[in-house]
């Protein structure tokens, strides 16, 4: 455990070499990373850490938790245990903190792979504007369907969370990931643990998103993997391809039978996916 700027974070860390640091997503902690630890370790020195408000750590204020601030907490890290330039690893709202990261502090990044990144402001610069909702549906109708059914199943959720109907919270984030009933029962009694123990972690989807544009993903240098799983919905596609185009030295690449969280949903593939980018791109 250490403190940076107030806040407590929990992290494992195994192996040696250079610096791999993973930033999970929403509703997870270090733990969701237990598969890439295995792999990597022997090669790189691997560091998973909680998030200011997931699991372990005793901070609760969800309300506060934003990008900005998770991206500072990295900093932090990075600047307490060393090892940097790190490799960076980040999915979903992890990812966009990870992408505001390299954005931010370019000098402490080798690479970066970004796992489906919750950065709905590549399609949308105002989430809230009328006009740029009507915008992206004249250019991109099914797109601009699926991200407004994805922000209208995050309204909800959040309305069940206030009640504290925590179970319909966690089926209603799964579902909205993939469009589709009944998704739970993809995920191991485990996995289904680590989730519901981090479901506050859903109140951080009220907080406003940075400024992250076409225009700051052009000024990420660093070599990076953006990847995406095949049973996404379409809006998640989209924002990583938004990035392709944007971003000057980058590659794609999709997970087959999995969904918004491949790092558990087809480990092998996954692993397989990131240890060779990691080796083509040492820095």
């Amino acid at each position: 455990m250490i403190k940076v700027g107030g806040v407590k974070l929990n992290f494992q860390e195994k192996g040696s070499g250079p610096t791999v640091i993973m930033v999970h997503g929403i509703p997870t902690d270090y733990r969701a990373w237990s598969e890439q630890v295995e792999v990597l370790s022997p090669y790189y020195r691997t560091i998973a850490y909680s998030r200011r408000c997931a699991f372990p750590n005793l901070d609760k204020d969800y309300a506060n938790s934003t990008i900005e601030n998770n991206e500072k907490d990295l900093e932090g890290l990075i600047n307490q245990i060393g090892g940097g330039p790190v490799h960076l690893i980040g999915h979903s709202y992890g990812g966009a903190v990870a992408a505001l990261f390299a954005l931010r502090q370019p000098a402490l990044v080798r690479s970066l792979v970004l796992i489906e990144p919750y950065l709905l402001t590549m399609l949308l610069k105002d989430p809230k504007s009328a006009t740029q909702s009507l915008s992206l549906l004249l250019r991109k109708p099914s797109v601009a369907m699926s991200a407004r059914k994805a922000m209208k199943n995050n309204q909800a959720m959040l309305k069940e969370l206030d009640q504290k109907n925590n179970e319909k919270v966690l089926q209603m984030f799964l579902d909205g990931l993939q469009d589709r009933p009944d998704t739970m029962k993809q995920y191991s009694e485990k996995t289904l643990q680590m989730m519901s123990a981090n479901i506050g972690t859903v109140g951080e989807l009220r907080t406003e998103p940075p400024r992250f544009t076409k225009e700051e993903a052009i000024r990420i240098g660093q070599p990076t993997l953006l990847v995406t799983g095949e049973r996404s919905i379409l809006a998640l596609h989209a924002i990583a391809e938004e990035m392709h185009k944007s971003m000057p030295n980058n590659q794609m690449g999709m997970i087959k039978n999995a969904g918004h969280m491949p790092h558990f949903e087809n480990p092998k593939e996954f692993n397989e996916m990131i240890l060779k980018f990691l080796k083509e791109h040492p820095g």
